[in-house]
Protein backbone atom coordinates (compact mmCIF):
# COMPACT_ATOMS: atom_id res chain seq x y z
CA UNK A 1 0.00 0.00 0.00
CA UNK A 2 1.38 3.22 -0.80
CA UNK A 3 0.82 5.60 1.56
CA UNK A 4 1.30 9.64 1.44
CA UNK A 5 3.99 11.74 3.41
CA UNK A 6 0.77 13.20 5.82
CA UNK A 7 0.20 9.51 6.17
CA UNK A 8 3.77 8.48 7.88
CA UNK A 9 4.15 12.10 9.33
CA UNK A 10 0.49 11.08 10.90
CA UNK A 11 1.97 7.74 12.13
CA UNK A 12 4.97 9.39 13.95
CA UNK A 13 3.18 11.77 15.74
CA UNK A 14 1.31 9.03 17.36
CA UNK A 15 4.26 7.31 18.36
CA UNK A 16 5.65 10.14 19.80
CA UNK A 17 2.77 11.40 21.70
CA UNK A 18 2.23 7.50 23.30
CA UNK A 19 5.70 7.64 23.75
CA UNK A 20 5.81 11.26 25.18
CA UNK A 21 3.18 10.41 27.83
CA UNK A 22 4.83 7.53 29.24
CA UNK A 23 8.77 9.38 30.03
CA UNK A 24 6.18 12.82 30.84
CA UNK A 25 4.67 10.52 33.93
CA UNK A 26 7.59 8.50 34.63
CA UNK A 27 9.01 10.73 37.24
CA UNK A 28 5.58 10.98 39.09
CA UNK A 29 5.35 7.01 38.80
CA UNK A 30 8.51 6.38 40.49
CA UNK A 31 6.98 8.08 43.13
CA UNK A 32 6.06 5.09 45.07
CA UNK A 33 4.31 1.54 44.32
CA UNK A 34 0.59 3.19 44.52
CA UNK A 35 1.11 5.87 42.45
CA UNK A 36 3.12 3.48 39.76
CA UNK A 37 0.94 0.49 40.20
CA UNK A 38 -2.88 2.54 40.86
CA UNK A 39 -1.74 6.19 39.60
CA UNK A 40 -2.22 7.23 43.20
CA UNK A 41 -5.91 5.58 43.86
CA UNK A 42 -7.10 9.43 42.52
CA UNK A 43 -7.68 8.37 38.43
CA UNK A 44 -11.27 10.20 37.55
CA UNK A 45 -14.39 7.59 36.54
CA UNK A 46 -14.28 8.81 32.84
CA UNK A 47 -10.76 8.35 32.48
CA UNK A 48 -10.79 4.71 33.99
CA UNK A 49 -13.89 4.07 31.83
CA UNK A 50 -12.37 5.20 28.47
CA UNK A 51 -9.11 2.70 29.00
CA UNK A 52 -11.63 -0.35 30.03
CA UNK A 53 -12.77 0.63 26.28
CA UNK A 54 -10.11 1.31 24.32
CA UNK A 55 -7.99 -2.12 26.54
CA UNK A 56 -10.79 -4.18 24.86
CA UNK A 57 -9.41 -3.14 21.28
CA UNK A 58 -6.80 -5.00 19.90
CA UNK A 59 -5.48 -5.14 16.76
CA UNK A 60 -7.32 -8.75 15.67
CA UNK A 61 -10.82 -7.28 17.06
CA UNK A 62 -12.09 -5.11 14.15
CA UNK A 63 -11.50 -8.10 11.37
CA UNK A 64 -13.03 -10.76 13.69
CA UNK A 65 -16.23 -9.13 14.10
CA UNK A 66 -16.71 -8.16 10.61
CA UNK A 67 -15.59 -11.97 10.16
CA UNK A 68 -18.67 -13.13 12.50
CA UNK A 69 -20.83 -10.73 10.65
CA UNK A 70 -20.39 -11.45 7.10
CA UNK A 71 -20.86 -14.74 7.77
CA UNK A 72 -23.24 -15.49 10.41
CA UNK A 73 -24.89 -11.41 10.14
CA UNK A 74 -25.36 -9.37 13.22
CA UNK A 75 -27.34 -12.14 15.57
CA UNK A 76 -23.57 -13.81 15.48
CA UNK A 77 -22.19 -11.17 17.90
CA UNK A 78 -23.66 -12.99 20.63
CA UNK A 79 -21.04 -15.41 20.91
CA UNK A 80 -19.26 -12.17 23.22
CA UNK A 81 -22.50 -9.94 23.19
CA UNK A 82 -23.37 -12.51 26.71
CA UNK A 83 -20.13 -11.10 28.37
CA UNK A 84 -22.99 -8.14 28.99
CA UNK A 85 -24.12 -10.24 31.64
CA UNK A 86 -20.88 -10.02 33.23
CA UNK A 87 -20.74 -6.86 32.76
CA UNK A 88 -23.73 -5.48 34.63
CA UNK A 89 -23.13 -8.32 37.95
CA UNK A 90 -19.57 -5.72 37.91
CA UNK A 91 -20.82 -3.24 37.49
CA UNK A 92 -24.00 -3.44 40.09
CA UNK A 93 -21.77 -5.82 42.36
CA UNK A 94 -18.10 -6.10 42.27
CA UNK A 95 -17.05 -2.65 41.34
CA UNK A 96 -17.53 -1.06 45.04
CA UNK A 97 -16.24 -3.88 46.56
CA UNK A 98 -12.98 -4.40 44.46
CA UNK A 99 -12.29 -0.69 45.08
CA UNK A 100 -13.16 -1.33 48.92
CA UNK A 101 -10.44 -4.37 49.19
CA UNK A 102 -7.73 -1.75 48.75
CA UNK A 103 -5.55 -4.02 47.08
CA UNK A 104 -3.01 -3.46 44.26
CA UNK A 105 -3.56 -6.18 41.70
CA UNK A 106 -6.61 -8.77 41.50
CA UNK A 107 -4.22 -11.63 41.98
CA UNK A 108 -3.32 -10.05 45.51
CA UNK A 109 -7.08 -10.58 46.36
CA UNK A 110 -6.15 -14.42 46.81
CA UNK A 111 -4.39 -13.41 49.81
CA UNK A 112 -7.46 -11.45 51.71
CA UNK A 113 -9.92 -14.13 50.64
CA UNK A 114 -7.64 -17.30 52.11
CA UNK A 115 -5.08 -17.58 54.54
CA UNK A 116 -1.59 -19.27 54.95
CA UNK A 117 0.68 -20.79 52.45
CA UNK A 118 -1.77 -21.94 50.64
CA UNK A 119 -3.36 -18.67 49.41
CA UNK A 120 0.40 -17.76 48.72
CA UNK A 121 0.59 -20.88 46.24
CA UNK A 122 -2.39 -19.91 45.00
CA UNK A 123 -1.62 -16.14 43.94
CA UNK A 124 1.54 -17.19 42.78
CA UNK A 125 -0.07 -20.09 40.37
CA UNK A 126 -2.43 -17.65 39.17
CA UNK A 127 0.37 -14.78 38.48
CA UNK A 128 2.33 -16.87 36.43
CA UNK A 129 -0.34 -19.07 34.69
CA UNK A 130 -2.23 -15.56 33.74
CA UNK A 131 0.86 -13.73 33.61
CA UNK A 132 3.09 -16.12 31.34
CA UNK A 133 1.03 -19.38 29.56
CA UNK A 134 -1.98 -17.27 28.94
CA UNK A 135 -0.88 -13.91 28.15
CA UNK A 136 1.35 -15.91 25.90
CA UNK A 137 -1.39 -17.04 23.81
CA UNK A 138 -3.58 -13.76 23.98
CA UNK A 139 -0.52 -11.39 22.94
CA UNK A 140 0.48 -13.88 20.17
CA UNK A 141 -3.05 -13.89 18.26
CA UNK A 142 -2.59 -9.93 18.71
CA UNK A 143 0.83 -9.70 17.51
CA UNK A 144 0.44 -11.51 14.99
CA UNK A 145 -2.66 -9.69 13.74
CA UNK A 146 -0.17 -6.56 14.00
CA UNK A 147 2.16 -8.11 11.69
CA UNK A 148 -0.26 -8.97 8.96
CA UNK A 149 -1.50 -5.06 8.84
CA UNK A 150 1.65 -3.87 9.44
CA UNK A 151 2.97 -5.92 6.38
CA UNK A 152 -0.23 -4.62 4.44
CA UNK A 153 -0.42 -1.17 5.31
CA UNK A 154 3.31 -0.21 6.03
CA UNK A 155 4.98 -2.87 4.13
CA UNK A 156 7.05 -3.72 7.32
CA UNK A 157 8.67 -7.10 8.22
CA UNK A 158 7.42 -9.83 11.13
CA UNK A 159 10.35 -8.13 13.31
CA UNK A 160 10.21 -4.41 12.50
CA UNK A 161 6.55 -4.50 13.68
CA UNK A 162 7.02 -6.67 16.54
CA UNK A 163 10.13 -4.67 17.97
CA UNK A 164 8.67 -1.00 17.53
CA UNK A 165 5.32 -2.01 18.69
CA UNK A 166 7.55 -3.66 21.69
CA UNK A 167 9.24 -0.73 22.69
CA UNK A 168 6.74 1.69 23.00
CA UNK A 169 4.96 -0.19 25.02
CA UNK A 170 7.57 -1.11 27.31
CA UNK A 171 8.44 2.35 27.59
CA UNK A 172 4.84 3.73 27.87
CA UNK A 173 3.81 1.15 30.79
CA UNK A 174 7.76 0.11 32.27
CA UNK A 175 8.15 4.12 32.82
CA UNK A 176 4.91 5.87 32.96
CA UNK A 177 3.03 3.58 35.13
CA UNK A 178 -0.64 2.91 34.91
CA UNK A 179 -1.08 6.62 34.77
CA UNK A 180 0.62 6.98 31.19
CA UNK A 181 -1.30 3.53 30.20
CA UNK A 182 -4.96 5.74 31.12
CA UNK A 183 -3.46 8.51 29.19
CA UNK A 184 -2.06 7.29 25.89
CA UNK A 185 -5.47 4.71 26.34
CA UNK A 186 -7.45 7.43 25.96
CA UNK A 187 -5.49 9.29 23.52
CA UNK A 188 -5.06 6.42 21.17
CA UNK A 189 -9.31 5.46 21.66
CA UNK A 190 -9.97 8.80 20.52
CA UNK A 191 -8.17 8.66 17.55
CA UNK A 192 -9.01 5.23 16.63
CA UNK A 193 -12.81 6.79 16.80
CA UNK A 194 -12.17 9.11 14.25
CA UNK A 195 -9.99 7.43 11.91
CA UNK A 196 -13.44 4.79 12.63
CA UNK A 197 -15.77 7.15 11.77
CA UNK A 198 -14.04 8.79 8.67
CA UNK A 199 -13.71 5.43 7.31
CA UNK A 200 -17.08 4.61 8.09
CA UNK A 201 -18.14 8.30 6.34
CA UNK A 202 -15.91 7.30 3.35
CA UNK A 203 -17.15 3.88 2.65
CA UNK A 204 -21.03 4.76 3.11
CA UNK A 205 -20.45 7.19 0.43
CA UNK A 206 -18.81 5.00 -2.14
CA UNK A 207 -20.29 4.10 -5.64
CA UNK A 208 -22.71 2.11 -5.34
CA UNK A 209 -23.39 1.42 -1.41
CA UNK A 210 -26.00 4.26 -1.74
CA UNK A 211 -25.64 5.70 1.77
CA UNK A 212 -27.15 4.04 4.64
CA UNK A 213 -30.72 4.06 3.07
CA UNK A 214 -29.51 1.63 0.10
CA UNK A 215 -27.10 -0.01 2.56
CA UNK A 216 -30.22 -1.05 4.47
CA UNK A 217 -32.35 -2.11 1.73
CA UNK A 218 -29.49 -3.82 -0.12
CA UNK A 219 -30.23 -7.38 -1.17
CA UNK A 220 -27.37 -8.51 -0.04
CA UNK A 221 -27.84 -7.41 3.98
CA UNK A 222 -31.53 -8.72 4.02
CA UNK A 223 -30.34 -12.10 5.01
CA UNK A 224 -28.05 -10.19 7.93
CA UNK A 225 -30.09 -8.17 9.75
CA UNK A 226 -31.64 -10.34 12.79
CA UNK A 227 -30.40 -9.16 16.27
CA UNK A 228 -31.13 -12.56 17.35
CA UNK A 229 -30.39 -15.66 15.58
CA UNK A 230 -33.54 -17.43 15.59
CA UNK A 231 -33.98 -21.10 13.86
CA UNK A 232 -35.93 -20.91 10.31
CA UNK A 233 -37.80 -23.49 8.52
CA UNK A 234 -36.67 -24.38 5.27
CA UNK A 235 -39.02 -25.31 2.08
CA UNK A 236 -39.96 -28.68 3.53
CA UNK A 237 -41.10 -26.77 6.68
CA UNK A 238 -38.57 -28.20 9.20
CA UNK A 239 -35.99 -26.08 10.83
CA UNK A 240 -32.57 -26.00 8.56
CA UNK A 241 -29.43 -27.38 10.32
CA UNK A 242 -27.47 -24.34 9.43
CA UNK A 243 -30.42 -22.13 11.36
CA UNK A 244 -30.06 -24.65 14.48
CA UNK A 245 -26.24 -24.38 14.68
CA UNK A 246 -25.92 -20.71 14.45
CA UNK A 247 -28.66 -20.37 17.00
CA UNK A 248 -27.19 -22.70 19.26
CA UNK A 249 -23.50 -22.00 19.04
CA UNK A 250 -24.06 -18.43 18.75
CA UNK A 251 -27.03 -17.76 21.02
CA UNK A 252 -28.21 -20.44 23.40
CA UNK A 253 -24.23 -21.94 24.54
CA UNK A 254 -22.79 -18.43 25.24
CA UNK A 255 -26.08 -17.33 27.47
CA UNK A 256 -26.52 -20.20 28.96
CA UNK A 257 -23.00 -21.56 29.93
CA UNK A 258 -20.31 -19.29 27.68
CA UNK A 259 -20.84 -15.77 30.19
CA UNK A 260 -19.78 -17.76 33.57
CA UNK A 261 -17.95 -20.42 32.31
CA UNK A 262 -15.35 -19.15 30.21
CA UNK A 263 -12.49 -17.12 31.46
CA UNK A 264 -12.19 -13.74 29.11
CA UNK A 265 -9.41 -11.11 29.74
CA UNK A 266 -11.71 -8.18 31.81
CA UNK A 267 -15.15 -9.87 31.34
CA UNK A 268 -14.69 -12.96 33.51
CA UNK A 269 -17.61 -12.91 36.22
CA UNK A 270 -16.80 -9.82 39.22
CA UNK A 271 -14.31 -8.23 36.73
CA UNK A 272 -10.71 -9.13 36.76
CA UNK A 273 -7.24 -8.19 34.99
CA UNK A 274 -7.27 -4.98 33.81
CA UNK A 275 -11.15 -4.50 34.89
CA UNK A 276 -10.48 -4.58 38.18
CA UNK A 277 -6.73 -2.70 37.85
CA UNK A 278 -8.61 0.06 37.08
CA UNK A 279 -11.58 0.13 39.61
CA UNK A 280 -8.82 -0.54 42.26
CA UNK A 281 -7.09 2.80 40.58
CA UNK A 282 -10.84 4.90 40.86
CA UNK A 283 -10.75 7.67 43.39
CA UNK A 284 -13.85 5.60 45.59
CA UNK A 285 -16.05 3.49 45.52
CA UNK A 286 -19.09 5.59 43.17
CA UNK A 287 -16.49 6.17 40.57
CA UNK A 288 -15.18 2.71 40.47
CA UNK A 289 -18.77 1.45 39.46
CA UNK A 290 -19.02 4.61 37.40
CA UNK A 291 -16.07 3.26 35.40
CA UNK A 292 -17.01 0.03 35.29
CA UNK A 293 -20.37 1.57 33.44
CA UNK A 294 -18.01 2.60 30.38
CA UNK A 295 -16.91 -0.57 29.44
CA UNK A 296 -20.57 -1.96 29.65
CA UNK A 297 -22.07 0.79 27.34
CA UNK A 298 -18.91 0.57 24.75
CA UNK A 299 -19.13 -2.90 24.46
CA UNK A 300 -22.90 -2.62 22.80
CA UNK A 301 -22.83 0.98 21.24
CA UNK A 302 -19.39 2.04 19.99
CA UNK A 303 -18.48 -1.89 18.03
CA UNK A 304 -21.20 -0.51 15.43
CA UNK A 305 -19.23 2.46 15.25
CA UNK A 306 -15.70 1.99 15.54
CA UNK A 307 -15.34 -2.06 14.51
CA UNK A 308 -18.83 -2.41 12.48
CA UNK A 309 -17.89 0.10 9.71
CA UNK A 310 -13.97 -1.33 9.83
CA UNK A 311 -13.60 -3.81 6.30
CA UNK A 312 -14.27 -3.51 2.95
CA UNK A 313 -18.06 -5.08 3.50
CA UNK A 314 -19.27 -2.77 4.91
CA UNK A 315 -22.97 -3.37 3.70
CA UNK A 316 -22.83 -6.53 6.44
CA UNK A 317 -21.89 -4.32 9.31
CA UNK A 318 -22.94 -0.62 9.25
CA UNK A 319 -26.26 -0.80 10.28
CA UNK A 320 -25.65 -1.94 13.51
CA UNK A 321 -25.46 1.46 15.07
CA UNK A 322 -28.74 2.35 13.82
CA UNK A 323 -30.62 -0.86 15.60
CA UNK A 324 -28.39 -0.57 18.49
CA UNK A 325 -28.56 2.30 19.90
CA UNK A 326 -32.23 2.91 20.87
CA UNK A 327 -31.82 -0.88 22.41
CA UNK A 328 -28.85 -0.41 24.66
CA UNK A 329 -28.55 3.38 25.28
CA UNK A 330 -31.37 3.64 28.04
CA UNK A 331 -28.71 0.68 30.08
CA UNK A 332 -25.82 3.27 30.51
CA UNK A 333 -27.43 5.77 33.16
CA UNK A 334 -29.72 2.88 34.73
CA UNK A 335 -28.29 2.27 38.21
CA UNK A 336 -29.40 0.90 41.25
CA UNK A 337 -29.11 3.61 43.58
CA UNK A 338 -29.67 1.82 47.49
CA UNK A 339 -31.26 4.88 49.54
CA UNK A 340 -32.85 3.53 52.46
CA UNK A 341 -30.66 2.12 55.14
CA UNK A 342 -33.00 -0.92 55.71
CA UNK A 343 -32.70 -1.89 52.40
CA UNK A 344 -28.44 -1.64 52.48
CA UNK A 345 -28.29 -3.57 55.44
CA UNK A 346 -30.30 -6.44 54.16
CA UNK A 347 -28.52 -6.04 50.84
CA UNK A 348 -25.05 -6.34 53.06
CA UNK A 349 -26.11 -8.85 55.38
CA UNK A 350 -27.45 -11.17 51.86
CA UNK A 351 -24.16 -10.14 50.22
CA UNK A 352 -21.92 -11.57 53.29
CA UNK A 353 -24.09 -14.70 54.12
CA UNK A 354 -24.76 -15.93 50.26
CA UNK A 355 -21.44 -14.86 48.59
CA UNK A 356 -18.63 -16.79 50.78
CA UNK A 357 -15.75 -16.71 47.94
CA UNK A 358 -15.94 -12.72 47.27
CA UNK A 359 -13.99 -12.93 50.35
CA UNK A 360 -14.92 -9.33 52.61
CA UNK A 361 -16.89 -10.62 55.00
CA UNK A 362 -15.78 -8.77 57.81
CA UNK A 363 -15.35 -5.45 56.09
CA UNK A 364 -18.92 -6.27 55.22
CA UNK A 365 -20.41 -7.20 58.81
CA UNK A 366 -18.57 -3.64 59.94
CA UNK A 367 -20.19 -1.96 57.61
CA UNK A 368 -23.47 -3.54 58.42
CA UNK A 369 -22.93 -3.02 61.90
CA UNK A 370 -22.53 0.94 60.96
CA UNK A 371 -25.30 0.78 58.69
CA UNK A 372 -27.55 -0.51 61.50
CA UNK A 373 -26.36 1.90 64.33
CA UNK A 374 -26.93 5.46 61.64
CA UNK A 375 -30.24 4.04 61.21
Amino acid sequence: MQLAPIDWWIIALTLAVTVGLGLLMSRRAGSGEQEYFLSGRDAPWWLLGLSMVATSFSADTPNLVTDIVRKHGVGGNWVWWAFLITGMTTVFLYARLWRRSGVFTDVEFYELRYSGPAAAVLRGFRALYLGILFNVVVMATVCLAAIKIGAALLGTTPMETIVLASIVSVVVAGAGGLRAVLLSDAFLFLLSMTGAVAAAVFALGAPGVGGLDGLLNAAETSDKLALVPLPERGATGEWTPESLDLFVSALVLPLAVQWWSLWYPGAEPGGGGYVAQRMLAARDERQARSAAQNPFFGETILPGCERGCFARKIDKKGFWTKRALPKWCPLKNHTPKIRNSARQTRFLSAFTETAPAIGFHERNRQNVSRIEVAA
